[in-house]
């Protein structure tokens, strides 16, 4: 299932903050420009949760976690649930709106 917001909603967020390469949102998740094919997605309290991959023309969320010895596990993490979510843009208020049931415990 591929996450799209209204076209209007999506045309008054603007070009400008789709285009920003760090922008929080207040107690939310913020997407993190890594490469033209990869964003960090990140807690309010920059905890590293995941990337947001385009994969095949498609842009997936890849959840990632840590063990107590801080080794990476893939697949894992507080929003395991959500891994290989599809996403139409790497837009943070999409992702937001998709993981809104885990915000409260991030």
């Amino acid at each position: 299932m591929v996450m799209s917001l209204p076209q209007r909603v999506q045309d008054a967020q603007g070009a400008a903050a789709s285009a920003a390469a760090d922008i929080a949102l207040p107690d939310g998740l913020t997407l993190s420009l890594l490469s033209q094919k990869v964003y960090r997605v990140l807690t309010a309290s920059g905890e590293h949760v995941g990337n947001l991959q385009l994969s095949n023309g498609q842009w997936k969320f890849k959840a990632l976690g840590y063990d107590a010895g801080g080794a990476l596990l893939p697949g894992w993490g507080p929003l395991t649930d959500h891994h290989n979510t599809v996403f139409a843009a790497p837009d943070e208020a999409l992702v937001n709106a998709a993981f809104a049931l885990h915000m409260p415990s991030l």
